[in-house]
């Protein structure tokens, strides 16, 4: 099988636009993780043209696949302008941890989904 129909007939329900959405992000990470560091801040737009005594959203997005605390620099460049340094400090807690979406015992039915500890395939050694 392809996903040659899914270009043609997209979803339309709450449940299919919301799957959409979450594929489109799991790609969007996969692209922005890609270099191993752990994080990634994405700034949209990230240039443009800023009019005089104006101001423009800038929208931030974070992907990260690790904990921790992070420092870094955001250096911004107006035309005409001297360079602008923003300090920048994230501290991500948790513990990540990657289960495959078609993963045997997943519940969907929670939110989150949920995998109960422990699940047995039938016809498998105990745990």
């Amino acid at each position: 099988m392809s996903d040659e129909h899914e270009h043609t007939q997209k979803f339309t329900s709450v449940t299919g636009n919301s799957f959409t959405k979450e594929k489109a992000l799991e790609k969007e990470m996969q692209f922005y993780l890609s270099n191993n560091k752990g994080i990634a801040l994405v700034f949209s737009p990230h240039e443009g043209e800023l009019a005089p005594n104006s101001e423009i959203p800038i929208k931030v997005t974070i992907y990260n696949n690790v904990c921790g605390k992070f420092d870094d620099v955001i250096n911004a460049n107006v035309k005409g302008l001297p360079q602008k340094n923003f300090p920048v400090r994230i501290a991500i807690s948790g513990s990540p941890m990657i289960i495959p979406p078609n993963q045997v015992g997943l519940n969907y039915n929670t939110i989150p989904v949920s995998l109960p500890m422990p699940t047995v395939v039938a016809n498998s050694a105990a745990i």
